[in-house]
């Protein structure tokens, strides 16, 4: 049987990265293709398998600055060829999860979650981004989600995708409980946020939240 895993890119090392690191090991002898991929990332975690990468990955900023081609990307991961595979498993949040299979091809999509930035968080996206004025028209009511959602044989996915009209899901993936650490009661008025300094993640919002809860500190 063979396999081929498909992730949305390899700019950067997160929690998205760490699912195809554990469907690598699962499946040792699978390629794994993506838009673009960071060298650094390719020689710590992937320097024995085969990567294929996009026509993104040989263009100026392609992988520096990878939003700027964020328009193609619906477009571009169409273009790999995975006519030859039994079976295709792609971990994505955006466009991976888009890829054309061949009607014998079982394509298994692990969706992280819904594309936030052709959904709910599109014009602040795009207005934190420079030169945004190519963004514009970048999600109109979600396409590229509406589209590709119906490709993909099966989905799990770590919360609940809703459209009108959805391909069935099997939720496999359930909200993970956490053992709570003691800490001591001075530390009250602090907060931590841990995680990536992206624009996906919205770090006003955490902060305001809190100044909202708590008041100003």
């Amino acid at each position: 049987m063979r396999v081929a895993l498909i992730h949305d890119h390899l700019a950067q090392d997160g929690g998205a990265e760490n699912v195809l690191k554990v469907l690598a090991s699962l499946f040792p002898d699978a390629p794994i293709y993506t838009l673009l991929c960071e060298k650094k990332n390719i020689d710590k975690y992937y320097s024995q398998r085969h990567i294929e990468t996009s026509i993104i990955q040989k263009l100026p900023g392609g992988v520096s600055h990878y939003q700027w081609y964020m328009p193609l990307m619906p477009m571009v991961v169409e273009f790999f060829d995975l006519s030859s595979y039994d079976v295709v498993i792609s971990d994505s949040s955006s466009f991976a999860k888009g890829v054309i299979t061949s009607t014998h091809t079982l394509h298994i999509c692990y969706c992280h979650t819904p594309t936030r930035y052709l959904w709910s968080d599109t014009h602040q996206y795009i207005n934190e981004l420079k030169y945004n004025k190519f963004y514009v028209g970048l999600a109109k009511d979600g396409q590229p989600d509406n589209f590709v959602i119906f490709r993909p044989k099966k989905s799990n996915t770590t919360m609940e995708i809703r459209l009108e009209q959805t391909a069935e899901t099997d939720k496999l993936i359930e909200d993970a409980s956490l053992d709570l650490m003691e800490y001591d009661n001075k530390w009250n008025r602090y907060r931590i946020r841990i995680s990536k300094q992206d624009l996906t993640k919205n770090k006003e919002l955490i902060v305001n939240l809190l100044k909202m809860a708590y008041g100003k500190t």
